[in-house]
């Protein structure tokens, strides 16, 4: 198995909890945030610190929406299609975040979402488990500044 980045983005209940009249979707931290956060932080440490160039990017989300699905693939990352896969159908309802979460764990670099345990998670399994780079992108809550 080639080396990889687990990147989670947690949105579905995190769209409920944005101020101001905002819309959910406006609350939710841009993709080209996590892509900075695996191109400036984790891939560069990984190359810096570990010799390693690690290209493949693995995403974990429970966003339902397909375009955002379409923009990701077209930044070369894969998932797993759980849906498509009919994990739950198939195994039970809990298999889709038991695959997700061993996947993350054997990750060589993690990029997860701020406020997310289960991003927090994954994380430190990463950094403990393979001595690997995490970084947490910030939500954007509309908080007054």
């Amino acid at each position: 198995m080639p080396p990889f980045i687990a990147v989670h983005v947690r949105r579905g209940d995190f769209g409920r909890q944005c101020r101001d009249g905002r819309k959910p979707e406006e609350c939710f931290v841009p993709l080209e945030e996590y892509l900075k956060a695996v191109g400036n932080a984790i891939q560069q440490e990984l190359h810096e610190k570990k010799a390693m160039d690690v290209k493949h990017v693995v995403l974990m989300s429970d966003e339902k929406d397909p375009k955002f699905w379409e923009e990701t693939k077209k930044l070369g990352w894969t998932h797993f299609n759980h849906e498509q896969d009919k994990t739950v159908q198939k195994y039970g309802e809990w298999y889709p975040v038991l695959v997700d979460s061993v996947a993350q764990s054997l990750a060589s670099g993690f990029v997860g979402t701020g406020d997310s345990t289960y991003s927090l998670m994954s994380a430190r399994r990463v950094e403990d488990w393979n001595a690997g780079p995490r970084f947490l992108v910030k939500r954007n809550l509309g908080h007054p500044s």
